[in-house]
């Protein structure tokens, strides 16, 4: 049974438990002193009066057929009001008044309740209706999903239920108001039938059906019938328009136009190699065109070649997804080759597990002979963005120096490039400096693993960065001007780096001031230039200094709080912190007093601490996560047994469980991923097959009721019965 029949079936049981824990507080409350009742009754009057106030409430009230929802509880309300000092003399009677608030209030939510259950039933009704517009049913599912998602609705404060009762009355509303719209449309949709078809005497009886059919449209159209209204105007109207569009030739000419010119696009597409289906597709719109070219084309001719053309069509469209498919797993299979490949090359473990949970998965699409070309697209995606982020992880754990050193010299390069914008003289450093740069940040996405990989790509960059710094140190060295625009630029660009740290506002000041004292001027000598150029400079050089040790602190920093979340974790696990701490106080010792390559040489022998502790917490980790799968895949096998489950359910469920078969080399992370895909995947599942069992039981109840309204009005009548029998027998000279 559901929760909400369980909440339903309950509801005086709750109402009876509630009202006694009321009458025994009461009691205890009557049986104090220093003014406790009051405070009770007190208690009860705010709440009663909130829920008397309730905007939702009101709203509710106001504009649905809900009208008694409150009950007496405004009657108590204002009663209370104008007798509160009186009640509060008396413990008695705040006690009594408490209890009839209580009461009251309690009756006023439990109505709520079963309204929002009436009225979220009728929003289900609407939600699976296909007639409908998907913006509301969309609403309404959302609306709907909140309501499954909430445990019990007796729990949920009265503002909480009130609101969502007046969510679901204006949802229905509108999903009324857009049905009567849609009713509208229908009609207007009809008119334009029974016109097309007005002095057509062959579909006179189709006119005639059609004409009864619009004066029978029920003219109080509400919540309780548009829904069937849609659904009888809809079928009538489609089914009408096939006959008359089968008997318009014009009709049939545009389809086969429409046809013709599909069959030209995908006589064009790539993925038509399929040479047979291409020759066919041909020659059908070759014949399609020549009819086409005929004023009065047979309306049979039309109808057997968009027949013909239609399955050449199909045929091609076939070859075409197969195609795809043949390129989609042929680059799936080339990732997976690449994947496997650097696998081996990566150091940190839960990079390699990364690769390892992302291969698991590529491998079952990929080896599966009914995925589509979206699926394998779509997982070559996955796979490809999994080997990035395992290959920056790699990067950031085992090996933070090498980045941060070629992370420098891209910095440079960028700036170099930035600062060379429209001097023709540069261009060609300049369009090296960017192919490196692109080819740089591309590999270190994509194929920077190891340390060799590090050495080469920053050799690389390396070279073309002393190559181009000749020309472009010639070029400003002998360009006064264009030298001082390039210290101005370099100063706002480090200006920038400041404004994002407020607590560097006095050196962000400085530099400031020194920007504005020293502007660029077209007519200064070379002398000037010079005095301007090397008074930013020097400020520049040392607040540039500056700011590379603040952020090196900022990232130490970082890694300390880090090592110190780890700490609690090694410590939990009841392993030896020692060296861990340690470390930790190496790199806090004088922080402030450190120089910048000091800073970012612990912050290297930190991470290498941690990831050295990682390791060894690991074991324990996977093993719980482990656990916890084990015990996800028993409830997933009863539920993959269930005959009632949905088809796209199982297969889904299914697809997940098979990648927990084998978990080895993949490390906690990745298994509680599993664990969380594979929770959600039964939870969508174990839902499904209880709302069928739901169903079929409500199904049967209704069909029970149905027989016991039957057996009551035959009981009702069973006096009746005998007297009948009694005065037919007497009457025949029967008796007892």
């Amino acid at each position: 049974m559901s929760r909400k029949d369980d909440e339903r079936k309950n509801k005086k049981i709750l109402s009876v438990f509630a009202a006694g824990a009321t009458l025994a507080l009461g009691t205890l409350t009557y049986a104090l002193i220093d003014g406790k009742s009051v405070l009770r009754f007190k208690d009860a009057l705010k709440a009663a009066k909130e829920l008397n106030e309730d905007k939702n409430l009101n709203d509710t009230i106001e504009f649905s057929d809900y009208k008694d929802l409150k009950h007496e509880l405004n009657d108590l309300v204002n009663k209370y009001s104008q007798l509160e000092k009186e009640y509060l003399k008396s413990n008695k009677k705040s006690y009594e008044g408490a209890v009839d608030l209580i009461n009251q209030i309690t009756k006023v939510r439990d109505d709520v309740i079963e309204k929002i259950y009436l009225e979220s039933d009728y929003s289900r009704i609407i939600a699976d209706n296909d007639y409908l517009d998907n913006d509301i049913k969309t609403d309404l599912k959302s609306l709907l999903d909140k309501l499954d998602n909430i445990s019990s609705l007796t729990d949920q404060n009265s503002k909480d239920l009130t609101k969502l009762l007046n969510d679901f009355l204006v949802n229905n509303q509108v999903a009324l108001e857009r049905g009567l719209s849609r009713v509208d449309n229908l009609k207007n949709g009809l008119n334009e039938l029974i016109s097309r078809i007005q002095d057509n005497d062959t579909l006179s009886e189709l006119k005639t059906k059609l004409e009864k059919a619009f004066a029978d449209i029920p003219t109080d159209i509400n919540r309780n019938n548009f829904l069937n209204v849609i659904k009888d105007l809809d079928t009538l109207y489609k089914e009408s328009l096939k006959i008359i569009d089968d008997n318009d030739r014009e009709t049939l000419r545009n389809r086969l136009t429409a046809l013709s010119s599909s069959a030209g696009t995908l006589l064009v597409d790539k993925y038509l190699t399929d040479d047979e289906a291409k020759a066919s597709l041909t020659s059908e719109k070759t014949d399609s065109d020549t009819l086409l070219e005929q004023k009065q084309p047979e309306i049979i001719d039309l109808r057997n070649k968009i027949e013909e053309i239609t399955f050449a069509i199909e045929t091609a469209k076939d070859a075409i997804n197969k195609a795809k498919i043949k390129e989609a797993r042929e680059k799936l299979t080339a990732t997976i080759a690449r994947a496997k490949e650097i696998h081996p090359r990566l150091v940190d473990f839960e990079a390699k597990s990364i690769i390892t949970l992302a291969l698991k998965k590529a491998q079952a699409v990929n080896d599966n002979q009914d995925s589509t070309a979206d699926e394998l697209n779509k997982t070559n995606e996955d796979l490809i963005n999994d080997i990035q982020r395992a290959i920056l992880l790699n990067q950031k754990n085992a090996l933070s120096k090498q980045l941060r050193e070629i992370n420098k010299l891209l910095t440079e390069a960028k700036n170099n490039v930035e600062e060379t914008v429209g001097i023709e003289t540069l261009q060609e450093a300049r369009d090296k400096l960017i192919d490196i740069i692109k080819k740089t940040e591309d590999d270190l996405k994509n194929n920077i693993i190891d340390d060799s990989d590090f050495k080469k790509a920053t050799s690389a960059i390396k070279t073309v960065l002393d190559e181009s710094k000749v020309s472009i140190d010639k070029f400003f060295n002998e360009n006064n001007k264009e030298n001082l625009k390039r210290t101005i630029l370099r100063a706002n660009r480090l200006k920038k780096e400041y404004e994002k740290y407020p607590d560097l506002a006095n050196d962000l000041r400085e530099l400031n001031n020194i920007i504005s004292a020293n502007p660029f001027n077209e007519n200064d000598n070379d002398q000037t230039l010079i005095s301007k150029n090397n008074n930013i400079k020097t400020v520049y050089d040392r607040l540039l200094a500056k700011l590379d040790k603040y952020k090196a602190k900022k990232e130490l920093e970082s890694i300390i709080a880090e090592a110190k979340k780890l700490k609690i974790d090694v410590d939990d696990a009841s392993l030896d912190s020692k060296a861990l701490q340690a470390e930790i106080n190496k790199a806090q010792t004088n922080i402030d007093g450190k120089e910048t390559a000091v800073l970012e040489a612990d912050s290297d022998s930190l991470r290498a601490k941690i990831n050295e502790f990682r390791l060894q917490l690991e074991s324990s980790r996977v093993a719980k996560a482990k656990e916890k799968i084990a015990e996800l895949r028993k409830k997933a096998e009863i539920l993959l047994k269930d005959p009632t489950l949905d088809e796209t359910l199982r297969k889904k469920l299914q697809s997940v469980y098979d990648l927990t078969n084998d978990l080895d080399g993949l490390a906690s992370p990745q298994l509680n991923e599993l664990a969380n895909d594979l929770k959600a995947k039964s939870d969508a599942a174990e839902k499904d097959i209880l709302t069928k069992k739901y169903n079929s039981v409500a199904k049967e109840l209704r069909d029970k009721v149905e027989l016991f309204k039957v057996d009551k009005k035959t009981v009702a009548n069973l006096d009746k019965y005998q007297k009948d029998l009694e005065s037919f027998l007497a009457a025949n000279g029967g008796g007892a």
